[in-house]
């Protein structure tokens, strides 16, 4: 690979060979692509060729993003959408939620691919994880080359920014999927800036933005929007606001981006205004609720931790290695003529003035002004946009290594003076024992070291001893060792143990036993934060996530709507509460009954309209209403009539998207689910459709005639449907204009 490297076009001019030059045979994209697949598997090595290590083995990837995951798989292995999970606090909405990656088509392939009896394969996750990064260098990669920089300084651009910063220490799928595009979204702008195919590379940008939103987390696309905002600012006064053009092209933009994320975007919306979201703050914020400024303040970086962006040390993760980081300053210093530089530059300037968070007016005035920009609630992920930046910048300073003698001689004392500082500052640490966390860092003294030879590799080029080419390949190597000593190299291995994932393999037997219960009532696990519901496929009530319906949420904490909700089960260490009766054990938990449990459907003769959620909390608190017999509902109440028939109603059908009941009424009555109403669900009665209603606030109820009844309730989301076709139309739009625009 360095052999093909080092053979490509001339570094410092990016252009191709001069003429009455041999043309030297170029190698195919595809080739380049899987010379960089190559290179990131072997970045990888330790998921990619071995079965000891894995990326899964911390919190909220363990008892969070896997059982996610291997719900979808299910699902879609079954020939189901994965549009609602019923697994988790009565029901909630799946891809509403966002952090899942239900609409992210990169998920689509590793939902369908081969399970082993059922369960996701770990392998094919190292893989999927693999090919995040893949496709975060070869972006990085083509926005480089794309500027006219060698292949060479493109690969170093590449791994400045898949191995790097946020994608290399950041491990999250749904944040890391989202920021792999934003290398291509810069491109596309400063192909605008440049004036190539205006229209063409707006609406190809905006739709990579809007891809970026699809893939789960809000958080990353809403920076590289601020980002795309800041360099279109930048393209409209630099023409002085007098193209119409580029005015249309922004909108243009813009419009593409919201229409390319509304398959997540709109079912997102939908749930924000339905939810409450825990942000650290005392209690969960609504969608018109501001996350309190003192949380934003909380995950700032520290302006002391910027020292990490070039030693592995620090809080934050957004190491790039010293390499890399003196590689952009020189970048910047001898191409600042080139207007992508000076572009980059500020991209990377922005990124860590806003990830600084509390600690710059920037990012105050953007939280008080910018709709949004206060929902991402961690200023310090912005170093993606830092990243960005540095990427391109560093690309320069490999591409241009024999441009300006001065720069390289003061980059080269640069080099040393630092690998020589770092060194003598270990080894007095080392030697007096200050501080066991840094005794002998190895990861500190190894950037000392790479400085050291890069200021060796330098010093030949100076002397003419070392060509460019070799003095680029040989910074590249360097590169790749410093950021190889980063995250990667403390994935745990297994003969220290996976706690985490442990855990959920703990959880077999608590979910046979939660199955030898029967479908009639809801489980709730004490002490144990992990989604294993949806993991296991059976109903518990608890689970680990970072939101709730609103609804939920005012009943969830009351004991009385806990018997509401069916939650006959508890599995813990002792009674309390509405647990009352033990009726077994399993392992160290014993399997509480609560005899007050409802039924998971039952049918009431009487309603009266509850006007918000205060009057919810009242009837839940008073001990006279009888909640078996008479029904809160949210709207004008149904009329009703009362007898003394027998009567009765079970489920004949459960899957994720629906629920069949059956029923027998003596007389005109309501038949409730206790499973959590959400737009979307709808209800038919012998085929016929009806209103469901939103009982007891939160649950639902369908009314139906005296006589035997077939209910069935199904999940079609109109948010989903018209997202999935807000982002079909802007795909389609996006051709059409590339075709139009050539």
């Amino acid at each position: 690979m360095l052999k093909w490297l080092k053979s490509t076009t001339m570094v410092g001019t990016g252009q191709p060979e001069a003429p009455g030059q041999p043309r030297q045979r170029r190698p195919r994209g595809w080739v380049v692509a899987l010379l960089l697949f190559l290179l990131t598997a072997c970045y990888y090595w330790r998921i990619t060729f071995t079965d000891q290590y894995t990326w899964l083995n911390s919190p909220d990837l363990a008892s969070q993003v896997l059982p996610w995951f291997q719900f979808q798989v299910g699902e879609i292995q079954r020939g189901r959408l994965p549009l609602w999970d019923p697994y988790m606090f009565g029901g909630q909405p799946l891809i509403g939620q966002a952090q899942p990656g239900a609409a992210y088509p990169l998920n689509w392939i590793l939902f369908v691919l081969p399970t082993r009896r059922g369960w996701i394969r770990m392998e094919h996750l190292n893989w999927y994880y693999v090919v995040i990064h893949f496709m975060a260098v070869a972006f990085a990669f083509r926005l480089c080359r794309d500027l006219g920089l060698s292949r060479i300084a493109s690969a170093g651009g590449g791994m400045t920014y898949g191995f790097g910063g946020y994608m290399g220490h950041i491990d999250w799928p749904q944040m890391i999927n989202g920021a792999a595009w934003g290398p291509l979204i810069l491109m596309f702008l400063l192909r605008i800036a440049r004036g190539e195919r205006v229209r063409a590379n707006a609406a190809k940008g905006g739709l990579a933005l809007g891809v970026s939103v699809l893939s789960g987390h809000h958080q990353v696309p809403t920076y590289f929007a601020l980002m795309a905002a800041g360099v279109w600012v930048w393209i409209l006064w630099r023409n002085r606001l007098a193209d119409r053009r580029l005015i249309a092209a922004a909108a243009l933009f813009f419009t593409i981006a919201g229409l390319a994320s509304g398959l997540q975007s709109i079912p997102g919306w939908e749930y924000s205004r339905n939810a409450v979201r825990w942000v650290g703050a005392p209690e969960p914020v609504g969608h018109s609720e501001k996350v309190p400024y003192s949380i934003h303040e909380q995950y700032s970086l520290r302006p002391h931790n910027t020292i990490g962006l070039g030693l592995l040390h620090g809080e934050a993760g957004h190491n790039t290695g010293l390499v890399a980081l003196l590689l952009a300053l020189l970048g910047a210093a001898v191409a600042w003529d080139r207007a992508a530089v000076r572009v980059a530059a500020g991209v990377a300037t922005g990124g860590l003035l806003y990830a600084y968070g509390a600690g710059t007016v920037l990012h105050g005035v953007l939280y008080s002004l910018v709709p949004l920009v206060e929902k991402a609630r961690n200023p310090q992920m912005a170093t993606c946009v830092l990243q960005t930046g540095l990427a391109v910048l560093a690309a320069h300073g490999l591409d241009r290594l024999d441009q300006d003698r001065r720069w390289l001689a003061r980059m080269q004392r640069a080099f040393f003076a630092i690998g020589a500082g770092v060194l003598a500052v270990w080894y007095v640490w080392d030697v007096f024992g200050r501080s066991p966390q840094t005794s002998g860092d190895a990861r500190a003294t190894l950037n000392a070291v790479s400085a050291l030879l890069a200021s060796a590799v330098l010093s030949g080029l100076i002397r003419g001893a070392v060509s460019a080419r070799s003095a680029a390949v040989c910074l590249s190597g360097l590169m790749l060792v410093e950021l190889g000593e980063g995250s990667v190299a403390y994935l745990p291995h297994k003969l220290n143990g996976f706690p985490q994932l442990d855990m959920i393999a703990k959880s077999d037997g608590l979910m046979e036993a939660v199955r030898s219960l029967g479908p009639e009532g809801r489980a709730d696990i004490e002490n144990f934060p992990y989604s294993v519901g949806a993991y296991h496929g059976v109903e518990t009530w608890n689970g680990h996530i970072a939101s709730l319906t609103r609804n939920t949420h005012t009943l969830f904490q009351n004991d009385r709507a806990l018997e509401l909700l069916g939650v006959r089960f508890l599995l813990g260490k002792e009674r309390r509460g509405i647990w009352t009766e033990q009726t077994g054990t399993v392992g160290e938990r014993a399997i509480l009954r609560a005899p007050g449990a409802f039924p998971r459907t039952w049918i009431v003769h009487q309603a009266v309209e509850l006007r918000d959620r205060q009057a919810t909390l009242d009837m839940l608190q008073d001990r006279n209403w009888d909640l078996r017999t008479k029904a809160g509902v949210r709207g004008p109440a149904p009329a009703l009539e009362t007898c003394d028939a027998t009567e009765g109603s079970w489920m004949l059908r459960r899957d994720s998207n629906r629920v069949d009941v059956w029923a027998e009424l003596g007389c005109r009555g309501m038949v409730v689910l206790s499973d959590t109403w959400y737009p979307g669900w709808t209800a038919w009665v012998d085929g016929r459709s009806a209103q469901l209603i939103e009982a007891y606030g939160g649950i639902r109820g369908v009314v139906a005639e005296k006589g035997r009844h077939r209910i069935e309730m199904r999940y079609r989301p109109w948010s989903v449907y018209a997202g999935f076709l807000t982002t079909a139309a802007a795909c389609v739009c996006t051709l059409l204009i590339c075709r139009m625009d050539r």
